[in-house]
């Protein structure tokens, strides 16, 4: 089910997501003739979580979080998420979970632990016997068997 689309470079929610109680909370919320407020709240949520998201390939949530609420001018720049936006957000995640969903995002996971410790080796550390910790032809080997072929998670339409 298509619950959320971006047609005219604009999020579109189809009328059975409002039927769903956690976007309906915040849609009744937003008191504005227009629903500005609720219209960008479900585009956060959209841009947030949806695998089909432009933002998708931002592993680490907080800097995704961020990323998304930077591009949405209707949220104002004191939004912060609150507790039935977090509601909705985790509603609309248990409903992308798929077997294939699930798969590609543990080797998301994996993919940000290795991008961690690629970024946080110190090939200076020594174990207690004073023998290098990390091996530098080890830590070579790896990268060079990681291609970004290897790395690339199927695009929005391959899932």
């Amino acid at each position: 089910m298509n619950l959320f689309e971006i047609k005219n470079n604009k999020l579109v929610f189809s009328p059975e997501a409002l039927a769903l109680a956690p976007f309906k909370i915040l849609f009744d919320k937003d008191k504005t003739k227009t629903k500005e407020v609720a219209t960008a709240e479900l585009a956060a949520i959209y841009y947030f979580v949806d695998y089909k998201s432009d933002f998708s390939n931002i592993l680490e949530e907080t800097a995704k979080l961020k990323e998304v609420i930077s591009i949405l001018p209707d949220l104002g720049k004191d939004w912060k998420p609150y507790v039935e936006w977090n509601l909705a957000v985790d509603f609309y995640k248990k409903m992308q979970e798929t077997p294939s969903m699930k798969l590609i995002n543990s080797a998301k996971s994996a993919i940000g632990k290795l991008e961690k410790f690629f970024n946080t080796v110190d090939l200076m550390q020594v174990d207690k016997s004073g023998k290098p910790k990390y091996s530098p032809k080890q830590l070579g080997d790896t990268i060079a068997t990681v291609s970004y072929t290897h790395l690339t998670l199927p695009t929005n339409r391959e899932v």
